[in-house]
């Protein structure tokens, strides 16, 4: 576990690593552990059970879902963004509106 907590350098993967030796080493609660690293204690069993599941490469695994597509496109989506900027610019001088 030492090991791999120098081999991984992103404070992601650190930060799961981590709580993975502290539930080994049995230094805190799992409350203990989400109020140490500012997480909810939810995520503490989700990271746990990604280590059961599929080791070290299960919980370094991230899942990118991706963006939607858009629904409106084109000339329709510009006109829309125009609109949207000018009730804003009118209304609550707020930023310009992004689709």
């Amino acid at each position: 576990m030492e090991a791999a907590l120098k081999m991984y350098t992103k404070a992601w993967q650190q930060q799961r690593l981590l709580v993975i030796r502290m539930i080994a080493r049995h230094e805190m609660s799992v409350q203990q552990i989400a109020e140490y690293l500012g997480v909810a204690r939810s995520r503490i069993f989700v990271w746990r059970d990604k280590f059961e599941e599929g080791g070290g490469a299960g919980l370094l695994k991230r899942e990118y879902r991706g963006f939607r597509t858009p629904l409106i496109k084109g000339e329709l989506q510009k006109e829309l963004i125009e609109g949207c900027n000018g009730l804003c610019k009118v209304h609550c001088n707020a930023r310009p509106a992004r689709l």
